[in-house]
């Protein structure tokens, strides 16, 4: 028999654990290749820094990859009860399964489950719904025995920017944000010689953000390397925008995003909680807007991800993420968890909550 593209068996899946995500061999790359044109967050230097920097402690790193489809994951450092879980922390505004082929995502999802029959338990969250890697990954956790159930991540409110100007975002906000930047804008201005400073050395900013966050309200970071690694990683990659507040010598805010591929994401922002009653965060922020939109003509701004109530004020459009849950029925540990989920998904059934794949 002549051996055809139709006939030909699908390629073994490869494991890479604890991976040099800088350096991925050549047959790792191509899956890759599509993921990085779409987001930020699918770079491999991205993987490396929450590899490096922003894991919790017990957990490694693992990439499954077959043909053209990747999975980077986290699986336990120790032998116990296995779980796998989607490289992603609570910086991540958004996670992939790599590739452009849903018979390749399908396939490699089902393998990187069965590869160990004491996996207990699956979770990928931060999934593009609508994407067809989505349903994939649903029927190959189906196909590999797993009782599967889609959950919401969480929203992400984001502004279509395309063609748009600084003048234009303003005048489409609704007045109680424009009154108050305006009011209290002036106000500092009145108060202390104000400045805007986005441009300069990534150490400098690095000092500066993190001595505004000493000062913030704000809880100190559970992986405190990792926002100083982002940073450095992003401004190689030329994706990195920052800004500083500055008002009589006194550092009062510092916001950062990253641009990338048309998208401008909003990452972080602290400032000095003393300096409250001047709403030196909105100040910041609508800097950073005006900077981001006519320097860099993006076709969105992303605020982050979460549905706080006040990012309404700044965003027209919202989106959702959501994850992957599953449980193997065939383990003691996963088959209670197989239990809950199949009750939850028949109580969200009835009630139609589901995402539109």
């Amino acid at each position: 028999m002549i051996e055809t593209p139709a006939t030909r068996p699908p390629p073994a899946m490869k494991i890479y654990d604890a991976p040099n995500f800088l350096d991925l061999p050549e047959e790792v790359r191509g899956a890759f290749a599509t993921g990085v044109e779409t987001s930020f967050f699918n770079l491999p230097e991205w993987y490396d820094i929450v590899s490096r920097h922003g894991l919790e402690p017990g957990w490694r790193t693992r990439l499954y990859v077959s043909g053209n489809a990747a999975m980077a994951a986290c699986v336990p450092a120790s032998e116990g009860p296995r779980e796998i879980r989607g490289c992603c922390n609570m910086y991540t505004i958004e996670h992939a399964l790599l590739g452009d082929d849903a018979d390749c995502i399908r396939r490699l999802v089902a393998e990187a489950v069965r590869e160990n029959p004491a996996t207990e338990a699956v979770l990928l969250p931060g999934l593009d719904p609508k994407d067809a890697g989505f349903a994939a990954a649903l029927a190959g956790l189906k196909d590999a025995g797993f009782v599967a159930k889609p959950y919401l991540s969480w929203p992400i409110w984001f502004e279509p920017a395309r063609g748009r100007d600084f003048e234009s975002y303003l005048a489409s906000r609704p007045s109680v944000l424009k009154n108050t930047w305006r009011r209290k804008l002036a106000a500092l201005e009145k108060s202390a010689r104000t400045e805007f400073r986005s441009s300069g050395d990534v150490e400098r900013f690095i000092a500066d953000y993190e001595d505004v966050y000493r000062r913030s309200w704000k809880a100190p970071e559970p992986f405190p390397d990792f926002t100083p690694a982002l940073l450095r990683m992003a401004a190689r990659m030329g994706a990195l925008r920052f800004g500083i507040l500055e008002a009589g010598g006194r550092l009062l805010a510092a916001q950062f995003w990253t641009v990338w591929k048309g998208r401008a994401v909003m990452h972080k922002l602290a400032y000095d909680e003393k300096e409250s009653k001047f709403s030196p965060g909105t100040l910041l922020t609508m800097h950073m807007i005006r900077e981001v939109l006519e320097r860099d003509r993006p076709d969105e701004i992303t605020f982050g991800r979460g549905g706080d109530e006040y990012k309404k004020l700044w965003m027209s459009a919202r989106r959702e993420r959501w994850g992957i849950e599953a449980a193997n029925p065939r383990t003691l540990g996963g088959f209670s968890r197989a239990v809950r989920l199949s009750a939850a998904k028949l109580r969200d059934r009835f009630l139609a909550r589901a995402p539109r794949s």
